[in-house]
Protein backbone atom coordinates (compact mmCIF):
# COMPACT_ATOMS: atom_id res chain seq x y z
CA UNK A 1 0.00 0.00 0.00
CA UNK A 2 3.03 2.18 1.04
CA UNK A 3 4.72 2.16 -2.55
CA UNK A 4 1.33 2.36 -4.69
CA UNK A 5 0.23 5.46 -3.01
CA UNK A 6 3.77 6.49 -3.59
CA UNK A 7 3.37 6.14 -6.75
CA UNK A 8 0.23 7.55 -7.09
CA UNK A 9 1.11 10.73 -5.26
CA UNK A 10 3.92 11.53 -6.49
CA UNK A 11 3.39 11.01 -10.36
CA UNK A 12 1.03 14.14 -11.17
CA UNK A 13 3.64 16.86 -9.54
CA UNK A 14 6.93 15.32 -11.28
CA UNK A 15 4.84 15.62 -14.68
CA UNK A 16 3.94 19.35 -13.97
CA UNK A 17 7.70 19.74 -13.25
CA UNK A 18 8.49 18.41 -16.32
CA UNK A 19 6.27 19.98 -18.44
CA UNK A 20 6.65 23.86 -17.45
CA UNK A 21 10.83 22.56 -17.22
CA UNK A 22 10.57 22.11 -20.94
CA UNK A 23 7.98 24.97 -21.65
CA UNK A 24 11.16 27.23 -20.20
CA UNK A 25 13.55 25.18 -22.74
CA UNK A 26 11.67 25.03 -26.24
CA UNK A 27 10.94 28.65 -25.17
CA UNK A 28 7.47 28.72 -24.62
CA UNK A 29 7.83 31.25 -21.53
CA UNK A 30 8.95 33.79 -23.85
CA UNK A 31 8.12 36.92 -21.60
CA UNK A 32 9.76 37.54 -18.16
CA UNK A 33 6.22 37.28 -16.71
CA UNK A 34 5.39 33.51 -18.09
CA UNK A 35 8.78 32.54 -17.26
CA UNK A 36 8.43 33.74 -13.43
CA UNK A 37 4.81 32.13 -13.75
CA UNK A 38 6.81 28.48 -14.65
CA UNK A 39 9.41 28.82 -12.51
CA UNK A 40 6.86 29.87 -9.42
CA UNK A 41 4.72 27.07 -10.27
CA UNK A 42 8.09 24.39 -10.41
CA UNK A 43 8.95 25.67 -6.85
CA UNK A 44 5.47 24.40 -5.65
CA UNK A 45 4.96 21.50 -7.00
CA UNK A 46 8.69 20.50 -5.69
CA UNK A 47 7.21 21.95 -2.33
CA UNK A 48 4.36 19.65 -2.74
CA UNK A 49 6.87 16.64 -3.62
CA UNK A 50 8.57 17.81 -0.43
CA UNK A 51 5.38 17.60 2.04
CA UNK A 52 4.45 14.38 1.11
CA UNK A 53 8.07 13.25 1.78
CA UNK A 54 7.98 14.25 4.69
CA UNK A 55 4.43 12.99 5.53
CA UNK A 56 5.48 9.69 4.61
CA UNK A 57 8.64 9.57 6.64
CA UNK A 58 7.01 10.66 9.61
CA UNK A 59 4.51 8.37 9.45
CA UNK A 60 6.16 5.60 8.87
CA UNK A 61 7.56 6.10 12.64
CA UNK A 62 4.45 7.05 13.71
CA UNK A 63 3.49 3.31 12.91
CA UNK A 64 6.79 1.86 14.06
CA UNK A 65 6.73 3.79 17.24
CA UNK A 66 9.81 5.66 17.06
CA UNK A 67 8.66 9.17 17.56
CA UNK A 68 9.94 10.68 20.33
CA UNK A 69 8.11 14.06 22.23
CA UNK A 70 9.63 17.01 23.51
CA UNK A 71 7.18 17.61 25.73
CA UNK A 72 6.82 21.34 27.31
CA UNK A 73 4.28 23.73 28.68
CA UNK A 74 3.05 26.00 26.33
CA UNK A 75 0.10 28.28 26.26
CA UNK A 76 -2.09 26.53 23.05
CA UNK A 77 -3.93 29.63 22.62
CA UNK A 78 -0.49 31.48 21.67
CA UNK A 79 0.73 28.72 19.76
CA UNK A 80 -1.93 28.35 17.46
CA UNK A 81 -2.18 31.66 16.61
CA UNK A 82 1.92 31.67 15.84
CA UNK A 83 1.34 28.75 13.85
CA UNK A 84 -1.76 30.65 11.85
CA UNK A 85 0.54 33.77 11.64
CA UNK A 86 3.23 31.56 9.55
CA UNK A 87 0.50 30.40 7.12
CA UNK A 88 -1.07 34.04 6.32
CA UNK A 89 0.42 34.44 3.14
CA UNK A 90 0.24 31.15 2.09
CA UNK A 91 -3.92 31.47 2.87
CA UNK A 92 -3.41 35.19 1.30
CA UNK A 93 -1.85 33.69 -1.93
CA UNK A 94 -4.53 30.96 -2.47
CA UNK A 95 -7.42 33.74 -1.61
CA UNK A 96 -8.48 31.96 1.62
CA UNK A 97 -9.52 35.08 4.49
CA UNK A 98 -7.66 33.81 7.91
CA UNK A 99 -9.62 34.82 10.93
CA UNK A 100 -8.63 33.92 14.01
CA UNK A 101 -10.30 34.18 17.56
CA UNK A 102 -8.27 32.95 20.24
CA UNK A 103 -9.59 33.83 23.77
CA UNK A 104 -7.66 36.58 26.08
CA UNK A 105 -6.48 33.92 29.27
CA UNK A 106 -3.57 31.41 28.50
CA UNK A 107 -4.21 27.85 28.91
CA UNK A 108 -1.53 25.32 29.09
CA UNK A 109 -1.35 21.87 27.87
CA UNK A 110 2.28 19.44 28.16
CA UNK A 111 3.11 19.30 24.34
CA UNK A 112 5.67 18.92 21.58
CA UNK A 113 5.26 22.36 19.67
CA UNK A 114 7.26 21.02 16.99
CA UNK A 115 4.46 18.05 16.52
CA UNK A 116 1.52 20.61 17.21
CA UNK A 117 2.55 22.55 14.41
CA UNK A 118 2.81 19.76 12.14
CA UNK A 119 -0.96 18.94 12.82
CA UNK A 120 -1.86 22.75 12.36
CA UNK A 121 0.16 22.76 8.80
CA UNK A 122 -1.79 19.29 7.51
CA UNK A 123 -5.07 21.55 8.67
CA UNK A 124 -4.43 24.42 7.08
CA UNK A 125 -3.38 22.43 4.06
CA UNK A 126 -6.02 20.46 3.52
CA UNK A 127 -8.04 23.75 3.49
CA UNK A 128 -6.09 25.35 1.22
CA UNK A 129 -6.85 22.29 -1.28
CA UNK A 130 -10.30 21.46 -0.58
CA UNK A 131 -11.06 25.37 -0.95
CA UNK A 132 -13.76 26.97 -2.54
CA UNK A 133 -13.06 28.99 -6.51
CA UNK A 134 -14.09 32.33 -4.58
CA UNK A 135 -14.92 33.32 -1.14
CA UNK A 136 -12.84 31.44 0.67
CA UNK A 137 -12.60 31.63 4.38
CA UNK A 138 -10.64 29.87 7.27
CA UNK A 139 -11.82 30.63 11.03
CA UNK A 140 -9.11 29.45 13.76
CA UNK A 141 -11.00 29.54 17.25
CA UNK A 142 -10.34 28.80 20.36
CA UNK A 143 -11.91 27.91 23.27
CA UNK A 144 -11.73 27.01 27.02
CA UNK A 145 -14.15 23.89 28.62
CA UNK A 146 -13.87 21.89 31.67
CA UNK A 147 -12.80 18.84 29.56
CA UNK A 148 -9.79 21.02 27.87
CA UNK A 149 -8.28 23.70 25.57
CA UNK A 150 -11.04 23.05 22.10
CA UNK A 151 -9.53 24.40 19.15
CA UNK A 152 -11.30 24.68 16.08
CA UNK A 153 -10.50 24.87 12.48
CA UNK A 154 -13.69 26.11 10.23
CA UNK A 155 -13.33 26.55 6.11
CA UNK A 156 -16.24 26.95 4.02
CA UNK A 157 -14.80 24.78 1.41
CA UNK A 158 -16.29 22.26 -0.83
CA UNK A 159 -16.96 19.87 2.00
CA UNK A 160 -17.23 15.73 2.28
CA UNK A 161 -20.10 13.45 2.77
CA UNK A 162 -21.20 11.39 5.86
CA UNK A 163 -19.49 8.35 3.69
CA UNK A 164 -16.04 10.12 3.50
CA UNK A 165 -16.32 11.86 6.75
CA UNK A 166 -15.71 8.71 8.61
CA UNK A 167 -12.88 7.50 7.14
CA UNK A 168 -10.73 10.99 6.41
CA UNK A 169 -8.61 10.27 8.92
CA UNK A 170 -7.33 7.22 7.71
CA UNK A 171 -3.92 6.69 6.28
CA UNK A 172 -3.69 7.30 2.33
CA UNK A 173 -7.27 8.08 2.25
CA UNK A 174 -8.25 10.71 -0.45
CA UNK A 175 -11.96 10.41 -0.64
CA UNK A 176 -14.08 10.78 -4.02
CA UNK A 177 -11.59 10.21 -6.91
CA UNK A 178 -13.78 12.29 -9.04
CA UNK A 179 -13.74 15.75 -6.75
CA UNK A 180 -9.95 14.63 -5.88
CA UNK A 181 -8.81 14.19 -9.11
CA UNK A 182 -6.78 17.34 -9.11
CA UNK A 183 -5.51 17.43 -5.50
CA UNK A 184 -2.43 16.38 -4.59
CA UNK A 185 -0.89 14.50 -1.63
CA UNK A 186 -1.17 10.87 0.00
CA UNK A 187 -3.72 11.35 2.00
CA UNK A 188 -1.66 11.06 5.31
CA UNK A 189 -2.33 14.50 6.62
CA UNK A 190 -5.00 13.88 9.31
CA UNK A 191 -3.76 10.59 9.84
CA UNK A 192 -0.47 12.02 11.47
CA UNK A 193 -2.42 14.65 12.97
CA UNK A 194 -4.96 12.42 14.59
CA UNK A 195 -2.04 9.84 16.02
CA UNK A 196 -0.07 12.67 17.17
CA UNK A 197 -3.30 14.55 19.02
CA UNK A 198 -3.80 11.20 20.65
CA UNK A 199 -0.42 10.86 21.47
CA UNK A 200 -0.87 14.09 23.28
CA UNK A 201 -3.80 12.09 25.57
CA UNK A 202 -6.20 13.94 23.39
CA UNK A 203 -8.65 13.74 20.77
CA UNK A 204 -9.47 14.93 17.35
CA UNK A 205 -12.83 14.72 14.98
CA UNK A 206 -14.53 16.42 12.28
CA UNK A 207 -17.85 17.83 10.80
CA UNK A 208 -18.85 18.80 7.15
CA UNK A 209 -21.33 19.21 5.41
CA UNK A 210 -20.92 18.52 1.20
CA UNK A 211 -20.54 22.29 -0.08
CA UNK A 212 -20.64 23.98 2.87
CA UNK A 213 -16.95 23.11 4.41
CA UNK A 214 -15.32 21.12 7.22
CA UNK A 215 -14.78 21.87 10.94
CA UNK A 216 -11.52 20.25 12.15
CA UNK A 217 -12.22 20.12 16.16
CA UNK A 218 -9.17 19.43 18.88
CA UNK A 219 -9.76 18.78 22.38
CA UNK A 220 -6.23 18.77 24.51
CA UNK A 221 -5.68 18.30 28.04
CA UNK A 222 -5.16 21.04 30.17
CA UNK A 223 -2.38 21.76 32.65
CA UNK A 224 -4.16 23.40 35.33
CA UNK A 225 -1.27 23.41 37.63
CA UNK A 226 2.35 23.29 37.18
CA UNK A 227 3.10 19.18 37.46
CA UNK A 228 -0.57 18.30 37.41
CA UNK A 229 -3.07 17.77 34.30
Amino acid sequence: MLLANISHAIRPPITSIKGYVEGIRDGVADTPEKRDHYLRTIYMKAEAIEQMAENLSIYSKLELGRVHYNRERTDIFAQTASAAEEFSLDLQTAGIELIVDMPSNAEYVMADTEKLRRVFANIIINAIKYKKPTGSRLVISGESTENGAVITFSDNGIGVSEKELSHIFDGFYRGDPSRNSKIEGNGLGLSISRRIIEDHGGKIWARSVVGRGMDIIILLPIQRQRGED
